[in-house]
């Protein structure tokens, strides 16, 4: 079962034999089975490399090629089917070999003529740079002046070679032959559908006869059709005998899967009468083979997540990786000896990403009670945000101490990333018999990076490893004074060497020796992998005999060689237009996303035109041109796998083409625009709403972007990725980068309440809530309330109820109100037994009950309490006592109040829920201060503002408001100096956060410490 969702079809065919059927199905099939797999959440693409393009063209010497390695990524990438042929009356082209193994050709010579092994050797020449050695064909526009007849060329080539494997006696059966015997369409077959051993569960084969074939002549009329002997122009024996052949044994393998249909001769075509039954019968059964694998692998757990793309990453990093031990030991070394944390810091092209995941890999390898985490900014599109970032971290935390839990997913949609912080923090202290080592790499790329690095490094039992850039350290090194910093050298010339001749080795090539040096020598000017990387890829391609050959000393400049080299290619307009689009994306582009956006494109199609005259007319571009461009790109291009997303393999190279094709910034918001229209006229999806808002914001397009961020449909799938808080930044960046106004939109909704979903509702009512809108939250309530009136579904009316209440009390509004909602909410709870509803409904009330009958608050609490005992809620339990014992607080029985306060941190240690212990050591501060005990009130208030400053934890009013209760302490403590340097610290932290309210108090304290420490003085100096 294939990880994507990803149906890609190769259609293999003869050419101009089959071009009304291929045209058929590519007007007539493709589309509809396009929205089939869009309606299911899956993508579909045929690949067609013989559509729109000439015989002439299609059959070149490196055609075979780019057939069988596109048929390749079919097989690999593709759920079932990923096979489609269509077999008639004509054997096809039989091409001669591209390749010849040196080996084979030296045997091949024993037994032919010298003039014969002349002419072999003149067209085919042995390139030493292959391991084991090839004979390549040459081009042919090498030798056209020499021959101009390439068909009679090719033809005494193929007569040649298969005379001599039959005088070696090598049987049919031997896998050497197929290269020389059989048709291009028959070595397709051959690899899409009689070697694979499910082939009967999913290739389809559509087979059409010409009926009125018989006795025919040689005639432009049937030429098309059948295989003729160029010289008798009677049938040819030989391809009507491999034709036949070749029909048997895929009757053998498919008889189940096999479409027939006839057709006539008419004029000098073929009837169209079939065509009809064979798009409707050729779309059921992809269709009905396509559902049914769809249907499996949503029972075996659906696309890879986040998780297992992350792991699978570093493993393939690793495995690649070549040279810089010492670094590695010493990293390794490091992370077993010191808690510390440690970044990795090197320049662009260092090699930063590989050199984490091999690490890991050691470490995983090392240390097998040590849990590693793998996170790579940039692999995905979530991770790029910090709350989807966060949230795998503790899904995988969550699955490793308690794999049985794997499948229960918890209600957390709205939790921002400081939350899942300390989720991830409770689920870590919970089990400290594990230590966890997280390496988290590219973090100048993530949001809140300095913010989440503090929180993070502060957990203890957690090892943090992260790579940055070196204009980041200096931030870090002030948030995090212990953390250790290892600097990336260049790279050395042995561990070049080395690289280089592991990627040689992997792609079975050689260097010669001068080829070799010349490359290590262009090394030395620049030592980064990155340069080698590309260097390699250049040197990849060299023939043994070429020495002319030249690589740029620098980065961008190999890069700019190699686009120019495209352009020349593939077309300056093609290759524009294709990196362009890449480069503005967010994430990338899918392979059908990329296609469809250029395919259309009447520029690209007019240079494909002036570039090949001879193609059929068409108003697309082939997908055959695409093919040749994508695989000249694919050395320098990464493709994740949930998501099938391409990008670039690295920033210099989007840079470079950043500057070459997107300085203008006319064409650079043009060819965004071309993307927006593109993902709104594909309707909402995953994709959507990464791309959309990203892509707006970078246009300017404000309007555009709030109108979707109100849209329906974006809004349901946005809450379908619990994606809660991208849409509160996006409404937050819009206002602070545009004259948008958040009222206008969002009285919208209001307006037109009564016409939007649940789903949708529910969603902005906590967006409206969240941003202090909260008349409009409570009209949404009401709306939601009123809809479920009557329902079955009471826990969902109660939890409304609920919410509805604490809007109320949030907003310091009618309190009243809040306590009517609370009651029939506690109510239903009861009724159904919800007993964690019930609880959360008198504690609110108890909230509001505390402040005028703190009596019945404390029997609220009580029953409160008596349920977190009962459901052995530990966290519910804590509250409770704590609630209580700000009663007694409030009420100054103190005595009362110290042993709950005393149990509830107590037991919020164990379950190491550090917010509320700050937040409870802060209240038994509180009351040591109420006894007068100020020495054990510092003590605590300290303790709590330790934890809170080392952890990340808390909001800054809340650190403040600890300063200040410092401050107070000290005070009264008669210890000015240090009173005032803790108001100094809350005078300016609040000048920065612009609250001048608290800022105003701050100043009536200061002003009181200065009256009493001056009086203070004043008394001094009389005495």
């Amino acid at each position: 079962m294939h990880n994507s969702n990803l149906v890609r079809v190769f259609i293999s065919s003869t050419f101009s034999d089959f071009e009304k059927e291929r045209n058929a199905l590519q007007y007539n099939v493709y589309p509809r089975l396009q929205d089939l797999c869009t309606q299911r959440g899956a993508k579909f693409q045929a690949v067609d490399l013989r559509w729109g393009v000439s015989d002439r063209e299609a059959i070149s010497q490196k055609t075979m090629k780019i057939c069988l390695e596109e048929l390749d990524r079919c097989q690999k990438l593709s759920l079932r089917p990923n096979f489609l042929m269509l077999i008639g009356d004509r054997y096809g082209w039989q091409p001669i070999p591209e390749e010849i193994p040196s080996e084979e050709l030296k045997e091949i010579g024993t037994v032919i003529s010298k003039e014969d092994l002349s002419l072999l050797q003149h067209w085919y020449k042995q390139d030493k740079n292959y391991v084991p050695s090839l004979h390549i064909l040459r081009p042919r526009a090498e030798n056209d002046t020499d021959n101009p007849n390439w068909d009679e060329t090719e033809q005494k080539l193929r007569d040649i070679l298969r005379h001599a494997i039959k005088d070696l006696g090598w049987q049919g059966s031997d896998e050497r032959c197929l290269k020389y015997f059989a048709s291009a369409t028959e070595m397709e077959i051959v690899k899409g559908a009689l070697q694979p051993v499910d082939a009967s569960q999913h290739v389809i084969c559509v087979m059409r006869t010409i009926q009125n074939l018989k006795n025919v002549e040689k005639t432009d009329s049937v030429k098309q059709f059948i295989d003729l002997n160029k010289e008798t122009g009677k049938h040819d024996s030989y391809s009507n005998f491999r034709l036949s052949d070749l029909k048997e044994r895929i009757e053998h393998k498919l008889s189940d899967r096999i479409l027939r249909y006839n057709a006539k001769r008419s004029g000098k075509g073929l009837t169209k009468g079939h065509l009809d039954q064979m798009c409707d019968e050729v779309y059921e059964q992809i269709s009905h083979i396509i559902i049914s694998q769809l249907e499996l692998k949503g029972k075996k757990g659906g696309t890879p997540n986040e998780i297992e793309m992350h792991n699978k990453y570093a493993q393939q990093q690793a495995q690649d990786y070549v040279g810089r031990a010492v670094s590695r030991q010493f990293i390794q070394k490091h992370i077993n000896e010191n808690l510390n944390p440690l970044v990795i810091s090197g320049s662009s092209g260092m090699g930063k990403t590989a050199l984490m995941a091999k690490v890991s890999e050691g470490v995983k390898t090392s240390f097998k009670d040590t849990i590693i985490l793998r996170r790579f900014i940039g692999l995905s599109p979530l991770s790029f945000e910090t709350n989807a970032l966060l949230e795998s971290i503790y899904q995988e935390l969550k699955q490793v101490y308690s794999p049985l839990l794997n499948s229960t997913k918890e209600n957390r949609e709205n939790m921002d990333w400081t939350e899942w912080l300390k989720e991830i923090r409770k689920l870590i202290t919970a089990h400290s018999e594990k230590r966890v080592v997280l390496f988290l790499d590219a973090v100048d790329q993530l949001q809140h990076s300095l913010e989440i690095l503090k929180g993070i490094s502060s957990i203890t039992n957690l090892k943090v490893v992260f790579s940055i850039t070196p204009d980041l350290f200096k931030y870090i090194k002030a948030l995090l004074p212990d953390v250790y910093l290892y600097k990336l050298k260049e790279m050395g010339k042995k561990d070049g060497e080395l690289l280089l001749d592991h990627w040689l080795q992997k792609s079975q090539k050689t260097l010669q020796p001068q080829q070799r040096l010349y490359l290590l020598q262009q090394f030395r000017h620049c030592p980064t992998p990155l340069y080698l990387k590309l260097a390699f890829e250049q040197a990849r391609k060299w023939h043994s005999w070429e020495n002319e050959n030249k690589i740029e000393p620098s980065v961008r400049g190999i890069i700019n060689g190699f686009l120019e080299q495209l352009e020349n290619k593939h077309g300056e307009v093609l290759t524009s237009t294709a990196l362009s689009l890449l480069a503005v994306s967010s994430q990338g582009l899918s392979e059908q996303e990329w296609l469809s956006l250029i395919y259309k494109n009447r520029k690209i199609i007019r240079e494909f035109k002036e570039r090949y005259p001879l193609s059929p007319k068409t108003s697309s571009l082939p997908f055959h041109a695409f093919s040749k461009l994508y695989f000249d790109l694919q050395p320098f291009l990464i493709e994740s796998d949930e998501a099938a997303l391409h990008n670039f393999i690295h920033s210099q190279f989007q840079e470079a083409v950043e500057e070459k094709y997107l300085k203008d910034k006319k064409k650079n918001r043009a060819i965004r625009k071309k993307l927006i229209e593109f993902f709104l006229n594909n309707g909402i999806t995953d994709r959507t709403v990464f791309e959309l808002p990203y892509l707006l914001k970078k246009n300017e397009d404000w309007e555009q972007l709030a109108d979707l961020l109100i849209d329906e449909k974006f809004i349901n799938q946005i809450s379908e990725q619990g994606r809660f808080y991208s849409v509160l930044h996006e409404w937050k960046d819009l206002e602070e980068n545009s004259w948008i106004q958040r009222e206008e939109y969002f009285s919208t909704i209001v307006k037109n309440v009564e016409n939007y979903q649940d789903e949708y509702l529910k969603f902005y009512v906590n967006i409206f809530f969240t941003n202090g809108f909260f008349d409009e939250a409570l009209l949404l309530y009401d709306i939601l309330i009123k809809r479920l009136e009557g329902s079955e579904n009471k826990k969902e009316l109660a939890t409304l109820l609920l919410n509805k209440g604490m809007v109320y009390k949030t907003s310091g509004g009618d309190l009243n109100q809040a306590l009517s909602l609370y009651e029939k909410s506690l109510e239903i709870s009861r009724y159904i037994g919800g007993q964690k509803l019930v609880a959360a409904c008198l504690n609110n009330q108890g909230e509001i009950y505390r402040i005028n009958n703190p009596e019945a608050a404390q029997k609220m609490y009580k029953e409160a309490h008596a349920i977190g005992v009962d459901i052995n809620d530990k966290e519910l339990i804590a509250v409770t006592l704590n609630n209580r014992a700000l009663i007694f607080h409030e009420q100054e029985e103190l005595d009362n109040a110290l042993p709950l306060y005393e149990e509830a941190i107590k037991i919020v240690w164990e379950i190491k829920d550090l917010d509320k212990y700050c937040t409870y050591l802060h209240n038994l501060g509180g009351l040591y201060y109420l006894k007068g005990d100020l020495d054990q009130a510092l003590i605590l208030f300290q303790h709590s503002l330790e934890i809170m400053s080392d952890t990340g934890l808390g909001n800054p009013f809340q650190v403040l408001e600890r300063l200040r209760h410092i401050a107070k302490v000290y005070r009264e403590k008669k210890q000015w100096k240090e009173a005032l340097k803790k108001i100094e610290i809350i005078d300016h932290a609040l000048l920065e956060t612009e609250n001048f309210d608290l800022y105003i108090t701050c100043q009536f304290e200061k002003a009181d410490f200065y009256m009493e420490l001056r009086r203070l003085e004043d008394a001094l100096d009389h005495q």
